[in-house]
């Protein structure tokens, strides 16, 4: 990750200064308003070019002295046009059963004449939720239902209240509220309501900064974060660093600290790595080899051909690893599974690893400051040791060697479930030469006709890990198909001959493909004369999209487009991209003057050309 850091003011634009205003009807207790009086209010309220306005976005999250919390989620919005009908009327909750009670959805929709039209609790329907990927199976759920009588006019108010059971969350958990939307937002509001002996941590990044109303009384203190309104924010600023959101936030957080968690998740890898009895299988990995790396490398070389990933995660089991023993006899586990059987391996070999918890991705970060067990969405390993330099390992990603991490868990905070650890630890992060992709193009042309050409592609890094993966992940046939077509309509050729390929789970050797194409038309010798045609503007392919230079639709996209930035700017996966052209022209043939060799700045990025003849002719 490369940041380049903004000249610009760092505050955010969506935060309007809360303003002193006399009581609305969504002051009142949820669902109690009178119907007319809500309706009218909601009428003064502009929505400007959207469709929809957020009346109230609420949350509030009640403690008991232990921690153990209730939400409630309130909503209360007005449709201003038709289009936003279909998408704003349904309600949906979803939850993990072995750590939350089904939610409670309550809602009612007031129409144009003033009726109310409550939520029918027949309609609520029940089903398993939808899973990001089908190697995941869990047992969480979802709820929904339609509401009624949603029209253009309409003002509905959603109420949905989440109660914790027991769990490994207690104590640990912790929340971050968002101030504003895509769609404008009348007011937002946080409300934290818990006993004044429970040690609470509140972050505010709101700026201008909210302060917090408080109020104790019996024994209680209520925190309540009041903010709007925000106008709509339809001009996200996309590569931002980990640390910044979008949107102004705050956050709640009722565990101690990072150390205290870190400690409680080192007692559960510890508990289910004990009499691991792998010491025949440790053996058979890694051999007799004492080198600390190759000892990694073949413990993960072990583990990435007999365990698949899917995940499991039922009960207990969404946070809480499996036994080694259990994920070598079932041949599967899910990230945290194959972490500690890594770790359970490396410490049988006499390394000191362990598992660290992360939130991989893009987006916004786990705060440092915030301590909980609630953002975290990834294990890996961190294998450590007095006097050696720490290597990171993510064993899910079976294209990955030992310390070359996958783009989405670089930069990213990690929780190292260790005794000693007191913070968050940064996943190191690679430079642009550690991610290179070097194209040899080898142009052979006849004295009369297109040429003949052989493109190499050799990368490394994560580009070598999505090679790998491509590779493997697609039919051989549509690859292949693929490849044909970019043939054709890159080098302007009549077919493509030959494909190879090195073998992508031989993470011992460099990844490496190799297309032969006959007669490219990019190359060609006829009547004396013999060109070559380079297209350095392609180069910029691998750039982050929002770098790249899209079609304008309209003069509001490009006046959107010319926005000063305001936030540093992230390169989440800083490259090399190299093109070798190798000319070997026709016997007799000599190159005319070559360019000139230059190095041009674009930013904070470099545009490096050079050329030369080889004593044979050739032109690279």
């Amino acid at each position: 990750m490369h940041v380049v850091r903004s000249l610009s003011a760092l505050a955010l634009v969506f935060l309007v200064s809360p303003i002193l205003r006399a009581d609305e009807p969504w002051d009142a207790a949820p669902l109690t308003a009178e119907p007319r009086a809500v309706l009218a209010a909601a009428e003064q309220i502009p929505a400007g070019d959207a469709d929809m306005v957020i009346l109230l976005d609420e949350t509030r999250h009640t403690f008991d002295e232990h921690g153990r919390g209730t939400m409630t989620q309130r909503y209360i919005y007005r449709i201003a046009a038709d289009s936003a009908v279909e998408r704003w009327s349904t309600i949906n909750a979803a939850w993990a059963p072995w750590y939350q009670e089904k939610p409670v959805i309550q809602a009612r929709v007031i129409t144009k004449d003033g009726s109310v039209h409550m939520l029918d609790e027949k309609a609520l329907v029940e089903a398993a939720s939808p899973e990001e990927s089908l190697d995941i199976f869990s047992d969480n759920r979802v709820i929904r239902a339609p509401l009624p009588a949603v029209a253009t006019g309409s003002v509905v108010e959603q109420l949905i209240t989440y109660r914790s059971k027991e769990s490994l969350y207690d104590g640990a958990s912790s929340d971050v509220f968002f101030f504003g939307s895509f769609k404008p937002v009348h007011r937002a509001r946080f409300i934290v309501d818990a006993p004044a002996s429970l040690a609470l941590k509140l972050i505010n990044r709101t700026s201008p900064q909210i302060e917090p109303k408080r109020e104790e009384k019996d024994g209680r203190v209520l925190l309540t974060i009041e903010g709007g309104p925000f106008a709509a924010a339809d001009h996200f600023e996309w590569d931002l660093p980990y640390d910044v959101a979008p949107l102004p936030w705050v956050g709640v957080s009722t565990a101690s600290s990072w150390g205290e968690l870190a400690k409680r998740y080192t007692e559960i890898v510890d508990r289910q790595i004990a009499n691991a009895g792998l010491e025949k299988v440790t053996k058979e990995a890694i051999g007799d080899t004492k080198d600390r790396r190759e000892v990694i490398a073949r413990a993960l070389a072990y583990i990435q051909k007999r365990v698949r990933y899917a995940g499991v995660e039922v009960g207990e089991s969404s946070v809480v690893p499996r036994p080694p023993q259990t994920v070598l006899g079932n041949r599967y586990g899910d990230c945290k599974d194959k972490a500690t059987l890594l770790v359970a391996m490396l410490r049988q070999a006499g390394l000191s690893a362990h598992v660290a918890l992360l939130r991989a991705g893009e987006d916004f970060d786990v705060p440092r400051d915030l301590p909980g067990l609630g953002m975290f969405n990834h294990a890996i390993v961190v294998v450590d040791g007095e006097g050696f330099t720490p290597i990171w390992v993510d064993p899910t990603d079976e294209y990955s060697r030992a310390g070359e991490m996958p783009t989405m868990d670089q930069g990213r905070l990690a929780l190292i479930a260790s005794p000693t650890t007191t913070s968050l630890s940064e996943v190191p992060v690679a430079d642009a030469s550690a991610n290179k992709i070097v194209e040899t193009r080898i142009f052979t042309l006849p004295e009369e006709g297109k040429a003949a050409v052989s493109e190499i592609t050799e990368p490394t890094g994560a580009d070598e890990s999505s090679m790998r993966r491509y590779y493997v992940t697609h039919d051989r046939k549509r690859y292949r198909d693929s490849l044909e077509e970019y043939a054709k309509s890159y080098y302007n050729a009549k077919s493509l001959k030959d494909v190879q390929a090195s073998d992508p789970h031989d993470l011992a050797k460099p990844f490496r493909i190799q297309l032969d194409i006959t007669d490219a038309g990019r190359g060609l010798a006829m009547d004396g004369e013999a060109a070559v045609a380079i297209f350095p503007g392609a180069l910029l392919e691998n750039l982050p999209w929002s770098l790249q230079v899209h079609d304008n639709k309209n003069d509001d996209d490009a006046a959107k487009a010319k926005r000063k930035r305001r936030q540093d700017f992230v390169f989440s996966r800083p490259f090399v991209k190299e093109w070798r052209y190798r000319i070997s022209p026709p016997a007799g043939y000599v190159a005319r003057t070559l360019p000139q060799n230059e190095t041009t700045p674009l930013g904070t990025m470099t545009l490096t050309k050079s050329y030369t003849t080889e004593a044979d002719g050739t032109v690279v």
